[in-house]
């Protein structure tokens, strides 16, 4: 099926707006031009069964989404985000199915300002949430008991609230690794797309640093491969020690995006520690680089 035939058939099935089938139109040749014409089956899986839903003009976002997953509690959504990726995994029968939502925030501090498809800022952000429903596809999994789900390289585990039968987070681990080079996914993507050079992604530090990482030799093949297929490719490129180095350093370079910086304390300490992580980062990058010189000269 072309890209024009899909689009037109999920915009009849999730009644998309017609600036909505255009961007799509627009978005999804990019992403098969960036991704590989080999993933374009999970690429039209992945948005057959992943909702892009823009929030109504007296919509709670919160109040929606748990009617949407069909959840008692709240959801613990990000609060700035002009989009998300959201996923609930709910239980059909005994068998644990994951439900998944690209949500667009069209209100601020009450206002409406609805979602600007001619705004390559608004449509760079929905573009970075694809590449993650994309790279969500299908991990959910049972590894020794405990359910796990991934979104390219970050991996999530969860046990079920026996009180409520709903399923909740417990850890998840690589989350700043992925939101970088997510990054640098997104400013490719919309490149194509649009023909002129984006230099930065939805978080511009972690953008710089997966740039760095990016010039690593065949690095980026191995992250891809990782991202779409669960494995350990990327840790095997770099060992075991390098790839716990950079995603432990990855991860102090993201917090400042997810952390409370407004509670006492917190904004001097998190700061401090992602200009550590920053600088542990682009040493560990020249030193990789550096090695694999000399070892090319010899």
């Amino acid at each position: 099926m072309n890209p024009n035939d899909f689009v037109d058939m999920i915009t009849k099935k999730f009644n998309y707006s017609i600036e909505l089938q255009d961007y799509l139109k627009k978005v999804i040749p990019a992403l098969i031009t960036y991704y590989g014409e080999e993933r374009k089956d999970t690429i039209y899986r992945a948005l057959n069964e992943c909702e892009i839903h823009i929030q109504g003009k007296d919509e709670d976002c919160n109040e929606f989404l748990k009617n949407y997953f069909n959840r008692q509690s709240d959801l613990d959504l990000p609060l700035s985000a002009g989009a998300f990726y959201e996923t609930c995994i709910q239980l059909k029968g005994n068998r644990p199915v994951l439900k998944p939502i690209i949500y667009l925030r069209t209100i601020w501090l009450r206002d409406y300002v609805g979602f600007d498809f001619n705004d390559e800022n608004k449509m760079s952000t929905l573009t970075h949430e694809i590449c993650h429903a994309i790279k969500g596809y299908g991990k959910l999994r049972e590894e020794n008991g405990v359910l796990t789900d991934m979104t390219g390289l970050s991996k999530s585990y969860y046990k079920l609230d026996k009180a409520t039968g709903e399923f909740i987070e417990e850890k998840s681990i690589n989350t700043g690794l992925e939101e970088a080079f997510n990054c640098y996914d997104e400013k490719e993507i919309m490149t194509i797309m649009t023909g002129k050079k984006r230099e930065f992604g939805a978080y511009v530090s972690l953008t710089q640093l997966a740039d760095m990482l990016a010039e690593i030799p065949n690095l980026l093949m191995a992250v891809q491969s990782s991202q779409f297929s669960g494995g350990s490719e990327w840790i095997e490129f770099l060992s075991p020690i390098g790839a716990k180095f950079i995603s432990e350093n990855m991860e102090m370079a993201y917090l400042p995006f997810v952390s409370d910086l407004g509670k006492e304390g917190v904004f001097e300490k998190v700061l401090a520690d992602q200009e550590m992580a920053e600088d542990n980062l682009v040493a560990f990058i020249d030193a990789y680089k550096k090695a694999l010189e000399d070892a090319h000269r010899k």
